[in-house]
Parts: structure tokens; sequence; C-alpha cells
């Protein structure tokens, strides 16, 4: 089941720090419950989809019109477990299309709904025939357990065709456990039952099209099975190649791709559905499985190359890419290939060409009669202004460096290309100070936009040759955005040393310099400016929006309490602002603000003037901050929002009781949440400890696991060590942009986290092993003891 994506975290609008041999840095998503930051680091402000809640969606459940109603249906299915609770109580709707339309939505979230099961179990009996009919159908989909098997096999034999549909898709997502079905279900695709013989395809505008049909079904969870002693599952596959409709067709030829040792037997007949059929996905399916099955050592190997060769005639683009990709790969024995090739090289669309060259790149030197073909290709596509012009075009040169790399005196673009691969590769460590100095270099350009390009080079590079230049950049000579900026470069290369030349800054008119200041005097701990940084950064506040509150927080400046606290529980500011203002609260940690979170989770129950959606987002942030706060005396506030109809509160409702030491609450993060085990198992002594430890944003973001290793050992005074079961070349591996949501000052305890997320640290997951003097990290994947003292 696909969930809806989590929105972005803001980034704090410092550059991003990375080693040479990862620039450019690709950008990462952010995986929300990593390791160690659940009670620490805010999630997306909303659990909404296309901007709605659960219970917005249910409302529309009520439609007159089908295609509002279906379209609900659809929407609730995208939003995963955040549904379900609001989509149960649909259930008890007093109109009977609201009931079915929900238990059809029940039926989409499938085994993410298993709590329902109750509920549609009541609804069987229902007085309308249709909802008892939908609850009938939904609960096949919600029970995915093994143990519902044989209760399976009797519904493919049901005179509902539904049913039937319902108990193989099912079984399809059960897969091989489930084998007990294969009989019934290679049954239903030999079957003259003309019940079985429908095809339902489902248009919704902004939807995905869909098809259901029951042999299509079948015949994917046979593939799942793959052999079965005793069952002829390959032959009721190939006797569903036959069949009238198109999806059962499909379904076959896709799931035949399970049984490569029959490639013999069943080639035949998908190259005859590669050639004849009708239908573009029982072709493309048909292509798809005899690139899985025609390995090199089958013996149906050339008659498939053969028919490849054919498709590359194909009229959809998605079969002649796959039959290119066939024969890049395997088709060099056959005679046919490059001519089929070069005819797929001059048609006129790029993808083709692509394909193509691709194609007789990994055919090389196997394929010189394809020399003209390219040449005349690259020509055909260097003089067209087409946006994906320059993907054909690069496409044919990396396929003439490899096939006719004497072509070189021909295409001068050839001969670059060739001579900058023959040039001696510079070691990573020249290639860094070559970047270096050609940055420090660009820091005297004229142009404005060139020194921005250059200070960003030297945050990456972390050039700390660089700092004297930068610091003349905070002379009051320059315009106060290129010095705001360079004061974010210098915060990023650890340059303590211009706290001098900054507090003055606190008192600049312009205020993106005066935030910059008092950002760079909040990492380096200031003291003697503490004040006066407090209040730029509460006029700051005053104006923020909600993000930019949760990034002031992040600075963990626990003067800032006060101003979050009057922004958080005041009715009169927008939404965002509050729910920002009490992120910040999570982030700051004062102890003392939590009466007044909970004075405000209190209040905003009884707001009538919030809309349902607001509400819940702001329960939600409540009780995380109650959780990093004090939890201890809101031990019954976490209990009353256990079973709200929005998962994110109830979820942060059961991590303050986790929190707290509930058994039961504790059991049931550590099954949901393996990747927050590292801090849900950690004791309390040492979790103080790790949390006593601090180093700044600056000494981690961005460096190597080494580096971080070589300043954390010390500062706690015990030994880190990798297991021998961890690759050494993890040491490399670097904390990364999203390391910013542990704040100006991540302690030892969120840095470890960090080191069991792949979205903050680049290299394999790790989880550490804690003693007294020594903190072992060992790989995520390999059994652990319990942390212990």
């Amino acid at each position: 089941m696909r969930l809806a994506g989590s929105k972005a975290p803001p980034a704090l609008g410092l550059p991003f720090a990375a080693h040479p041999e990862d620039l450019p840095m690709p950008t990462r998503s952010l995986a929300l419950a990593a390791a160690a930051f659940a009670l620490l680091a805010a999630p997306s402000p909303a659990q909404t989809f296309n901007g709605r809640t659960a219970s917005e969606w249910v409302a529309d459940l009520a439609a007159e019109d089908d295609t509002t109603r279906d379209y609900a249906v659809w929407a609730l299915g995208q939003m995963g477990e955040r549904a379900v609770r609001a989509t149960i109580r649909a259930l008890d709707d007093e109109r009977p299309r609201v009931r079915r339309a929900a238990a059809q939505a029940l039926a989409r979230l499938g085994a993410l709904a298993g709590e329902a099961k109750d509920a549609l179990l009541a609804r069987r009996e229902d007085a309308d025939a249709a909802v008892a009919h939908a609850a009938r159908v939904a609960l096949l989909h919600v029970q995915v357990d093994a143990a519902q098997v044989p209760a399976l096999i009797d519904e493919l034999q049901a005179d509902d065709w539904d049913c039937q549909l319902a108990a193989a898709e099912v079984l399809a997502e059960l897969g091989p456990p489930a084998a007990a079905a294969a009989r019934a279900l290679a049954g239903l695709l030999t079957s003259t039952d003309v019940r079985l013989d429908r095809t339902i395809v489902h248009r919704l505008e902004r939807t995905p099209p869909e098809s259901w049909n029951v042999r299509a079904a079948a015949a994917r969870a046979l593939g799942s099975f793959g052999p079965v002693d005793g069952v002829p599952i390959v032959e009721a596959l190939l006797h569903c190649l036959g069949n009238d409709q198109w999806a059962a067709r499909e379904g076959a030829a896709q799931a035949l791709v399970a049984f490569p040792d029959r490639a013999a037997e069943t080639a035949a007949r998908l190259i005859a559905v590669l050639r004849t059929d009708p239908e573009w996905p029982c072709r493309r399916a048909a292509a798809s499985t005899l690139l899985g099955i025609a390995v090199a050592e089958s013996p149906a190997l050339a008659a498939v190359a053969t028919a490849m060769a054919s498709a590359l005639k194909d009229q959809d683009g998605g079969v002649r890419r796959i039959a290119a990709e066939f024969l890049g790969e395997r088709g060099g024995a056959s005679a046919t290939t490059v001519p089929a090739l070069e005819g797929l090289l001059a048609r006129p669309t790029a993808k083709d060409v692509m394909n193509a060259a691709n194609a007789l790149c990994k055919l090389g030197p196997a394929a010189p009669a394809a020399r003209s073909a390219l040449l005349q290709a690259f020509v055909t596509w260097k003089d067209r202004d087409r946006y994906d012009a320059k993907e054909a075009r690069t496409a044919i040169l990396e396929a003439l460096a490899v096939v006719a790399p004497d072509a070189r005196g021909e295409v001068p673009e050839l001969e670059a290309l060739l001579a900058e691969r023959e040039k001696p590769k510079p070691s990573v460590d020249e290639a860094r100070q070559t970047a270096i100095t050609e940055a420090m270099e660009q820091l005297r350009a004229p142009s404005r936009t060139d020194r921005a390009r250059a200070m960003n080079t030297i945050a990456m590079l972390r050039a700390q040759d660089a700092i004297p230049t930068l610091e003349t950049f905070l002379d009051g000579d320059r315009i106060a955005t290129e010095r705001a900026m360079a004061i974010q470069v210098l915060m990023l290369l650890d340059a303590e040393s211009i706290v001098p030349r900054v507090r003055p800054l606190l008192d600049a008119s312009d205020p993106e310099l005066r935030r910059a200041a008092a950002a760079a005097l909040a990492m380096f701990s200031d003291a003697e400016s503490l004040e006066r940084t407090t209040i730029v950064l509460a006029e700051a506040a005053d104006v923020a929006p909600k993000d930019d509150l949760w990034m002031l927080g992040l600075m963990r400046v626990s003067g800032l309490a006060p101003v979050m606290e009057r922004i958080a529980s005041d009715p009169r500011e927008p939404f965002g602002r509050r729910w920002g203002a009490t992120t910040a609260l999570t982030c700051l940690r004062v102890k003392e603000s939590a009466p007044s979170v909970a004075a405000m989770i209190e209040a905003i129950g009884k707001d009538e003037s919030l809309h349902q959606s607001e509400r819940m987002q702001l329960l939600a942030a409540g009780l995380r901050a109650l959780v990093a706060l004090d939890p201890e005396p809101h031990r019954e506030i976490f209990r009353a929002h256990l079973q709200s109809e929005e998962l994110e509160v109830t979820e942060a409702a059961l991590h303050g009781l986790a929190a707290l030491g509930d058994r039961d609450a504790l059991a049931k993060r550590l099954a949901e949440s393996p990747s927050e085990r590292f801090l849900l198992e950690l004791p309390a002594a040492d979790k103080r400890r790790l949390e006593s430890v601090r180093l700044r944003l600056s000494q981690v973001k961005g460096c190597t696991l080494r580096e971080v290793i070589a300043r954390l050992g010390p500062a706690l005074g015990v030994t880190i060590e990798l297991s021998p079961q961890v690759d050494p070349k993890v040491l490399d591996g670097h904390f990364g942009n999203y390391i910013d949501f542990l704040g100006f000052h991540p302690s030892a305890l969120e840095i470890l986290g960090a080191m069991g997320s792949m979205a903050l640290f680049s290299g394999e997951p790790l989880d550490p092993q804690i003693s007294s003097d020594v903190i072992r990290l060992v790989p995520r994947e390999a059994p652990r003891d319990r942390l212990r003292k």
C-alpha cells in the first residue's frame, strides 16, 4: 500500500557541507522516524493527503455524485494508517452510501486496516445489501494472514466475482506462505466459468487508471508462489495467455517470469504474445518476462533475440525500451541485433535514440557495423533545439566512445570526451585543493553571484584556509546580504574566532544581518552577548512564519521559551505560528514551559474556532513537546489522547507513555518503530550521560564519522570503535544536511542516533552498544545485545 509522502523539513539557510568525492550531493528525503530523534525532531506538521485530513475525506464519502465519492475512497487508501480510525467511524453513518464507501476505503487500506475487523464483521449483517456486500469484500482485504488461506480458497469458489477477486489479490499479497491455494488458483485460469471473463477498468481524474480481473489476480498470486510440487502452474498460465481478456493475458505473461527453468517451453508462447497481441500491456509484459527468463545459457536465447529485434518496431515505447535493453545485454550473437538497433537509432524520438545508443554502448566492440549509423544520428541530433536533444547526443557520444573510438578525428566532441577520459585522474585530495584554490580566487570576483558561489564551494569543502579571507567580508563596506552569508559559511567552518567581530553586528540596521550574527553567537555559546542575542532572536520571532519559529527553537537559546509560550498559547495567533512555536518549545527543552504547554492542550480541545485538522496538528505538537519537556506530571493527558481519531495524536500520546516507562506502550513502540529501539531501550543513566555532552553543529555537519568520533570519544571519556562486522569504509561516511534537525548543539545521544539513519548519515546504518568505557558501533542488521550500563 502506497503512503502519502512526508513533507521535507525546512533548511536552516546554511550552505551544505560535503566532501569533494560526493559533489554534487544527491537530495535525500528525511525519514522522520529516524533513530533517536523521535523525542527531539519535530515531524511534518500535517497528516494530510492533498492538503486534507482523513476526517475531511471521510466527509466526501457522503457526496451525491459517484466521482467525488470514488475519489474520496481512493484518497483514504492513499493515506494509509492515518485514515483507518476516521474511516471505521464512518461505518456507523446513518446513510448507506457512506457506510458502503467506508467499507470500500478500508478494503483499499488492506492489512493496514486490521483493527477494522470487528466493525466490518458487524456490517456484514447490515440491512442494506450493498453495505453488507462491501463489508464482506473488505474483510477479505484487511485479514492478510496465512491462517486465512483455507477461507480464501473457499472464497475463490464463491458465486461472487468481487469476493473471488479479493481472495486472489490477498493470496498474491501473502506469497509463498499461501502456496496451498495454488491448485485452486490454477483452476481459475482454466475454468470456463463466464463470470470470470470480465475486466473492470477504473479511470478517475488525477489518479492512475486501475484494472481488475480475477484471472489476472490469480496469475499474479501463482507468480508470487513460484513452482509448487504437483500443481501444473505453468500449463495454467500458458492456457491463460489465450484468454479473451487483455488483463488476464497480461497477468499470465507477468507471472511466467517466476519460472525461468521452463523458459524453453514458455518462450515460444511469450514471443507469440510479443508479436501479435493487440494490447500493449500484454506485449510489454511478455517482453519484460522474456528479458527475465532468456538468460545467456537459455536454449531460447536466439529465438528471443530475433523476436526482440522485431519488437524494436513496436508501437509502444515501453516494448521498444525493453527490447533494446535485452539486445544490448544478450543480443550480441544475433546477426539481426545491430541492424535492428540502427533502425531504432534512426527514429525521431529521443528516448528511442537513447535506448538504441545505450544498447550499442553495452555491445561495444561487438557492434562495429553501427559506426556509420551512430555518426549519422549524432549529426541529425546535433542541430536540434529540443529539450531532450542534449541527452540524445550524450548517449550517442558514449556509444561512439566504445563502438568506434577511431571516429574521434571526425567528431570534435568525441575527441574532447576521449581526451578527458585519458587524462590522469587527480586524487581526491588534489581535486579538493584545486577546487579550494579556485574558490578562493573567485572570492575576489566582481560579481556578487560568483562570490556567493565561491562561498558555497568553500562551505561544502570545509576549507579552513578561507577563514581569514571570509572574515574580511564582515566589514562594513560589504552589503548586508553578503555579510550575512559570510557569517553562515564561517559558522560551518567552526570559526569561533569571529565572535568578537560579530558581536557589534547584533545592532546592525539590517534585520537579516542581525539574525545571522545572533545565530553565530548562539552556536558558539557566547555568554557575553547572550542577553542581546536573545532580544534579537525574540524580535525575529514576532514576525516569523511557522518554520522559522521552529528553526529559532533549534538554536536552543533558552531565553526564547517565554516568547514561544506566548505565541503557542495565544488563540489570536495564526495556526501555523502556534504550531511553529510549540515545536520550538520541543527543541528548546526548557522544563518550566511544560505547564504552559499542558494548559494549551486543554484549551485547544475546547476551541471551536479551530478547524479540525488544525486542532489535531496542534494537539500532536503539544503532546510531543510535553514528552520532551516534562512528561511525568502529565501522564493522564497522554492517556486521554490514546484513542484520538488522528493517528498522529495517538502516536504522540503513545510515545509519552513509553517515555514514562509504560510497558504496554513501550512494547508497542518497539514493535512499530524498530528504528527507535536505541532510544527506547537505553537505560536512564546512560541517557543522562549522553545528553550531557554536546558538540557544535559545525563539528558534525558535513564531517566524516572518523572526524566525529575523534571529537565525541574524548568528550565522553570513552573509546568509540567499530565492530568487526562493519566495513571500515563507513568511517568515510559523512553527516549530511538533515543533521540540522538536531539544532546548533547536538548531544552525544542525538549524534549516535543519527548514525542509524541513512537520511542523516551516509554510511551504513549503525547502532551503538553502550558500556562504561567503550561504545561499540554495530551494523543495524547484526544481532545485538540489549544496551547495557
